[in-house]
Parts: C-alpha cells; structure tokens; sequence
C-alpha cells in the first residue's frame, strides 16, 4: 500500500494533478457508489454538490513516512488507486509466474504485463478492441515485454439524471473529462507508468494529445468519439495494421 501510494503521488506531481486519486468522493456523486450491473440497471441517483479543484484537500497533503510505512490523509480525503494499481497487480502477479515460465502475460482489465517472449517470436502481439464496437479488434500491436494500459469508457458508464457520466474524472471540474474521447492505450516499459498515462492523455482531450504524447515521447494510440484513430509518434511503429480514419 505505501509503495503504490508513493507512486501515485509521484504521479500527481508528474501530470501537474490530472491523475488525482483523491477523486473518488467525485465518483460517488456521479453515482459510481453501486455495482457496475446495478447501475446500468436502474442508472445513478441525482447529485448535484459537485467539488472542483481547491474546494477539497489536494494530494499533495498527504504525508508519507517511509521510515514506518506510514500514511496520513488529510482529514475529509478518500483515494481511489484504481488508476495504477490495477497495474503494478498485474506486474507482480506476472513475476510470480516468470518463475514457473519464461513467456508470461498477465492481463488485468486492460492493463497487462507481459515478460519473456512467446516461442519463436520476436514479439508479442496485443490485440486492441475497437471502444465503439467491442466484438471488432481496432488493431494489433507489436510490443516488447514490459505493459500495456488502456483507458476506455466503454464498460464503465452509466446514466445520472438521463446525463451520460463515466469513471475517468477531470479532477479540475470534478466531472468525467476528456472532451470528444472514446480510449488511450499507452505501451512502456513500467505498468504503472503506461496506466498514469493512458488516463491523463484521455483527460487532455482530443484537442492536445497530440501534442501531449509526443512532447513526452509516449508511445500511444487514442480513439475519439467518431471512431477516428490517432496515435503518437512513437507508437507508430508498433502498430501493424489500423483500421478506420487515422489522424
């Protein structure tokens, strides 16, 4: 828990606080306090006491001591890490299982590690599902091991007062974010690395992820609304083929 909780906020302060564990009071006045088929079902109550950035604790207050392990959030504050510990799970569940193979992937919704190579080949390959139509793969890529995160809205979404809300919120306004985007996969090395970012460049919105990526040298491919693809320029030479629009 202390390890992944310095990450996060080394994170916090890499992505200038678009990635913002501390958003999770956000996510239940957006309704995501129930199961994912429970709110699907018979969607999310009305909330309107919406926060926004300064109208909370940041995450920046939280004291870490490393010598006791310790913790401390500021008081009012709760975290939710699921946007990079499902990451580094699947990094030490896939190490674990590096000691009974030397070819291993470890895939924890839509965030996987990969060790080794599988036999006879050069590299993996990692299929990507359209987000507007799942059964479709978007494409493949050609990754070396290391992880591949991806940030979508097409299994966690729902309706709140007949408004289309998501999980993936813009702790600026306190409101699910990323302008005219549909996902963001980012392929690196560090599983945590590639899940931060996969979240923040959605958050950035379609008009700077471009921009975004390339400027951090991210290998990333993103999907808008309109079903157009995108990708950065270091992760075009990883893709094998595409499908639809590129932009």
């Amino acid at each position: 828990m202390f390890l992944v909780v310095s990450m996060a906020q080394k994170f916090f302060h890499l992505t200038r606080g678009l990635f913002d564990p501390s958003i999770l009071p956000e996510l239940h006045r957006l309704g995501y306090d129930l199961s994912m088929d429970l709110l699907r079902q018979q969607g999310a109550a009305p909330r309107f006491e919406f926060l926004v950035a300064g109208e909370h604790p940041s995450f920046s207050e939280v004291e870490l001591d490393e010598r006791r392990s310790m913790i401390l959030l500021p008081s009012g504050m709760s975290i939710d890490l699921g946007g990079i510990a499902k990451g580094w799970i699947a990094e030490q569940a896939a190490l674990i299982l590096s000691d009974f193979s030397s070819a291993c992937a470890v895939n924890a919704g839509g965030d996987m590690f990969l060790i080794g190579l599988p036999d006879g080949e050069g590299q993996w390959s990692v299929e990507l599902e359209d987000p507007l139509q799942p059964e479709r793969t978007l494409t493949t890529l050609k990754v070396n091991p290391g992880a591949v995160a991806t940030s979508s809205v097409t299994k966690r979404s729902w309706k709140q007062d007949g408004i289309q809300r998501h999980h993936l919120i813009d702790p600026r306004t306190g409101r699910p974010g990323g302008q005219g985007m549909a996902a963001v996969t980012v392929v690196h090395p560090d599983p945590a690395w590639a899940e931060v970012w996969s979240k923040s460049l959605f958050l950035t919105g379609r008009g700077g992820i471009r921009h975004e990526a390339d400027a951090r040298d991210l290998a990333a491919l993103w999907v808008d609304e309109a079903g157009v693809v995108g990708s950065s320029r270091a992760m075009k030479p990883l893709i094998s083929w595409e499908a639809g629009n590129a932009w």
